[in-house]
């Protein structure tokens, strides 16, 4: 799996993450649930909580809703707006 670094946008969100933080912001900003990260990972799912809880608070957010919000906020600002016709 990626850290995403190569996706335009991302690396400012994420530049404060520890690599496994990363490895597990991108399960949770896929909404994909404790369970499956922690046994792609090899870890328990309270080891995900704790990496969840640092990654919300170095982004300051609340729950996962808003870092989707955020992620998606950073990605759409490098998408070129559509030529006009």
């Amino acid at each position: 799996m990626g850290t995403g670094e190569n996706i335009p946008g991302l690396e400012p969100l994420i530049q404060c993450l520890t690599p496994r933080e990363k490895e597990v912001f991108f399960f949770v900003s896929r909404g994909l649930p404790n369970k499956v990260a922690a046994a792609e990972l090899g870890v328990s799912q309270r080891t995900i909580e704790a990496h969840r809880a640092r990654i919300f608070r170095k982004m300051n957010v609340r729950n996962a809703t808003e870092l989707a919000r955020q992620v998606f906020t950073q990605l759409n600002a490098h998408i070129p707006d559509r030529p006009q016709p």
